[in-house]
């Protein structure tokens, strides 16, 4: 990873393209437009009105029309691209660590990619969760929630120790 480090009054750090985030690039969009087929064909074979609401059990406490399914799809595919953009401009990004060396950035912009990917990768439990007549359960949505948790702490851990 290519990191161009200018210190002024405020600490820039350029971004420069490289084989690794055009392949992070390359698989957000293979995944986004993959889970976007997948849901429109579940889309075309679930009933009108879907759990949309699940109780900490996991079984579905609130209902409501299949589209409204793909607002919070259609919201998290965004802040996904958001988050794999915002790679470009690390300073920009708010870490709970000091980040003060090259290789400690080149973790941040790793981190912030990998978390784009698993953004994208919580739109497949929800639709699925909600379209999927006989699969209503919400544990995949938390296990990937859990995932984007411990991956957090352990860049920040890597981070840290990078000094």
């Amino acid at each position: 990873m290519k990191l161009t480090l200018r210190t002024n009054n405020k600490e820039k750090i350029k971004v420069c393209r490289t084989t690794e985030g055009t392949i992070f690039e390359i698989v957000l969009v293979v995944m986004l437009v993959g889970i976007g087929a997948l849901t429109a064909m579940m889309y075309a074979d679930a009933p009108e009105v879907v759990p949309t609401h699940f109780g900490a059990t996991g079984e579905p406490n609130g209902w409501g029309s299949k589209s409204s399914v793909l607002i919070p799809c259609l919201i998290i595919s965004i802040a996904s691209i958001f988050l794999m953009v915002s790679a470009y401009f690390p300073h920009k990004i708010n870490i709970p660590v000091e980040v003060s060396t090259p290789r400690q950035w080149a973790l941040v912009v790793r981190l912030v990619r990998v978390m784009a990917l698993e953004m994208a990768l919580l739109t497949l439990p929800i639709a699925t969760s909600s379209l999927l007549v006989d699969h209503h359960t919400s544990w995949p949505e938390m296990a990937i929630i859990g995932l984007m948790f411990i991956t957090v702490i352990v860049f920040c851990v890597l981070i840290h120790k990078a000094r």
